[in-house]
């Protein structure tokens, strides 16, 4: 077998599917989509390597035979798969690339953009820190202005819920939600009215008579008593 034949025509026929590489590449510099690069490395080295082994060794005159016309198709196929590799190659090595230089380009023009938002972020960081301090003292004076009005309207309650004949003395807070009524009156009867009474208020629970004692008032016979309850908004 001439084997210097074989590499000959093989090398024509390589050298033609390099030139069929324009189509592709002509596509590829049309629509600009990065596979023109690798396509033009793939037909320079196809139509490099093939020419010059086309100017080496020359296509002899004479006829082929059936063995060398197998090897030839054989070696089509193998350059033919050989070119394609390389391609997809050269091909993924590129889109690497330039996938990993738009990520490059994404990450700096980030960092710029932080680096000129900065001022604006550290300006909202510090309004943000202003509100909530300005909402935590809103929240503090309604609080208090809730707690003011709550005690103005307890003392309303006690005051419309005091039987007849019957006075107010002190309230005071004895801690938490407790509260202790200070009176005089001259019955029992009225101070049971006055507990009967709290009680059926919603701002008044748990009345208990913690002190209910006999004295003298203008030379008139009183009783003194303490109430205690638990107080609710």
């Amino acid at each position: 077998m001439r084997l210097r034949f074989v590499l000959a025509i093989t090398a024509h026929v390589v050298f033609f599917v390099g030139l069929a590489m324009m189509l592709p590449l002509a596509f590829a510099l049309y629509y600009g989509d990065g596979d023109a690069v690798p396509i033009a490395w793939a037909m320079g080295i196809t139509i490099a390597a093939s020419g010059a082994i086309s100017l080496v060794v020359r296509v002899p005159k004479e006829d082929l035979n059936r063995r060398e016309g197998m090897m030839i198709a054989t070696m089509i196929w193998l350059m033919a798969g050989l070119v394609i590799y390389v391609g997809m190659i050269l091909a993924i090595g590129s889109l690497q690339a330039k996938s990993t230089n738009n990520l490059e380009a994404k990450i700096a023009e980030a960092k710029e953009e932080s680096k000129r938002l900065a001022p604006q972020l550290e300006r909202i960081r510090k309004l943000t820190k202003e509100r909530e301090e300005v909402d935590r003292r809103l929240a503090v004076i309604a609080s208090l202005d809730r707690e003011r009005y709550f005690r103005v309207q307890l003392l309303n309650d006690i005051s419309e819920k005091l039987p007849s004949n019957s006075w107010l003395i002190s309230v005071k807070e004895v801690g938490g939600t407790q509260i202790a009524i200070d009176g005089v009156t001259f019955s029992n009867y009225l101070i049971a009215d006055l507990m009967n009474n709290l009680e059926k208020s919603d701002h008044f629970n748990n009345v208990n008579l913690n002190i209910a004692q006999e004295g003298h008032m203008m030379d008139h016979k009183v009783i003194k008593f303490t109430l205690n309850s638990r107080i609710a908004p």
